[in-house]
């Protein structure tokens, strides 16, 4: 995966990648508060990674990826989530501890183990908390629902875990599944969506907590 880069330049990357899926700019006081340390340490890492093509940064867009960046961060979050997957699945543990573990163990774990690790676990598409697994490599942009029109196909990332959703997780509105936004009110606040011959309707605010992609042809009509 290119050059060899520290833990904590590893994590300020994936750190970036997160905070950018949620804010267009990042300034460096975001990061001291996330790191707990002092905006001048930031700004000694950032001035690194940015010479080393990882971040760009000025006062006017604040902090980005690179595209050497956003791959190597996207590999850190692949390895973490994987890891997570196996720990849950095979020894069973405290979510946690294998959050905690996983921290640990994705900046040492080679690629070749990971692609072990990956096959033993029959490539799965998400981690034990419902969060996607990337493809090495590959950003995987996604979006808050009630940001998106009506007219595309969607697959489903994520959704909060709230009393109002349990009810549409029930009816099948759950990671990995498919829609088609069959309309959304002129107001922004409900949304009708379609699976197969099935509709569903829910209003903007839980659409708000629900995290899609776009699938590819986007437009294209799921039948």
């Amino acid at each position: 995966m290119g050059m060899m880069l520290s833990a904590v330049q590893e994590n300020y990357l994936k750190t970036v990648w997160y905070l950018s899926q949620k804010e267009d700019h990042i300034r460096p006081i975001v990061l001291a508060e996330y790191f707990s340390v002092k905006a001048p340490t930031v700004l000694t890492m950032v001035n690194n990674l940015k010479r080393m093509n990882m971040l760009e940064y000025d006062r006017t867009n604040g902090i980005s990826l690179t595209p050497a960046g956003t791959e190597k961060a996207l590999f850190v979050l692949r390895k973490h989530r994987l890891i997570e997957t196996f720990l849950e699945k095979t020894l069973a543990l405290e979510p946690d501890l294998v959050h905690r573990e996983a921290e640990e163990l994705e900046h040492v774990i080679s690629e070749e183990l990971l692609m072990h690790i990956d096959r033993y676990l029959d490539y799965p598409q998400f981690d034990p908390h419902g969060s996607f697994i990337p493809l090495s490599g590959k950003a995987r942009k996604t979006y808050p629902l009630n940001e998106v029109g009506k007219g595309f196909s969607v697959q489903i990332i994520t959704v909060a875990d709230s009393k109002e959703l349990k009810h549409y997780k029930e009816q099948g509105l759950i990671p990995g599944s498919h829609w088609f936004i069959e309309d959304v009110s002129p107001d922004g606040e409900a949304f009708l969506l379609k699976k197969g011959s099935g509709f569903l309707a829910i209003s903007g605010s839980l659409a708000s907590e629900i995290r899609i992609k776009l699938d590819d042809g986007k437009t294209k009509k799921m039948e």
